[in-house]
């Protein structure tokens, strides 16, 4: 996580870096808190949006709730996927959400399980896509284009929180599918399990194992010409939307919001079932289509920007602003 240099922000909030630094700092969040007060007095902001929402956020939405500050929520996940920890930011979320007046989704998928939940009742709300990262502190390099099918070989890029909601026994099973085709594979991520060590005992997979920079990340994306989310379990994917910008095609399987990021036969294949053979058939229709692929490619930076670029975002976001402070008003 990059640091944002102190001058750059109004009211410092020292956050937490690992369980003990939170419980150590969780201690003086009344002080935090009363500090935010202040700020809140000698400035009143119009809104107060929540992009990530985090174990604190349900305490200190409750403090702007109080000032009559109307807060934004944007809701990544609606509850923990499968073999996540974090069960405890969940709960908190659906305080946070029950104090929030507007609720942003970034895929339609997520707003339905929202309102299984009743947790949009009387909310303003809107699906607002998820962005790519552009991380512009980075300066980094436009994106190369993808080397296949100049070159005969295709490769294939598994990245990210290597969970087992990350569908990785799928991707085992699917390389098993593809032992004699001309493919490259990299798995890169942090993570943990059997399926795990299967990969890393294939023969064909390149296992870069721990933590990666954003540098990294997009330098293992740049490698790669087909990115593959074989998930068994997902809202929505920013590796997807990362991958789209940067000229990657993506393999994705039809499951939670992915299907709304992955447009099929245009910037990529979503697959018919949630299988390795499956995911195995995908890879296939490009190897043995390099003309789709070169469609599939094309088409996705040129989709991402008209989707998920700023010029796009922007007003949606202003948008459910300008609704949110009318009805405040009202």
């Amino acid at each position: 996580m990059r640091t944002v240099p102190e001058r750059e922000v109004d009211l410092p909030f020292p956050t937490y870096a690992n369980f003990y630094d939170f419980t150590i700092k969780s201690i003086f969040l009344p002080r935090l808190l009363h500090e935010l007060d202040h700020f809140i007095e000698a400035t009143r902001p119009g809104v107060a949006i929540c992009a990530m929402p985090g174990i604190w956020d349900a305490f200190v939405a409750k403090r702007l709730q109080r000032h009559g500050i109307p807060v934004i929520t944007i809701v990544h996940d609606v509850k923990n996927h499968p073999g996540d920890l974090f069960i405890p930011v969940y709960w908190l979320q659906r305080s946070l959400i029950r104090k929030s007046t507007g609720i942003i989704t970034l895929t339609d998928f997520v707003a339905r399980e929202l309102v299984k939940m009743g947790l949009l009742n009387g909310k303003f709300h809107s699906t607002i896509s998820h962005i790519p990262f552009f991380f512009p502190d980075l300066k980094m390099a436009p994106p190369k284009l993808p080397g296949y099918p100049r070159r005969p070989v295709m490769r294939l890029l598994l990245a990210g929180r290597l969970q087992a909601y990350k569908g990785l026994e799928l991707f085992a099973d699917a390389l098993d599918h593809l032992s004699d085709k001309p493919i490259e594979v990299r798995v890169v991520g942090d993570g943990s399990g059997r399926a795990l060590e299967k990969l890393a005992d294939n023969g064909k997979v390149d296992f870069r194992r721990g933590w990666c920079t954003e540098e990294d990340l997009v330098s293992h994306i740049d490698w790669a010409d087909v990115i593959v989310a074989p998930y068994i379990e997902a809202t929505q994917s920013g590796i997807v939307t990362l991958a789209l910008d940067r000229w990657r095609p993506v393999i994705a399987t039809p499951v939670g919001g992915l299907p709304e990021q992955v447009i099929h036969n245009v910037t990529g294949l979503v697959t018919d079932e949630i299988s390795g053979a499956s995911v195995a058939e995908s890879i296939e229709t490009y190897l043995n289509n390099p003309d789709l692929y070169i469609y599939c490619f094309t088409n996705s930076r040129i989709r991402s920007r008209l989707k998920n670029g700023w010029k796009t975002i922007s007003p949606q976001f202003t948008d459910l602003i300008g609704k949110l402070d009318a009805g405040h008003e009202a």
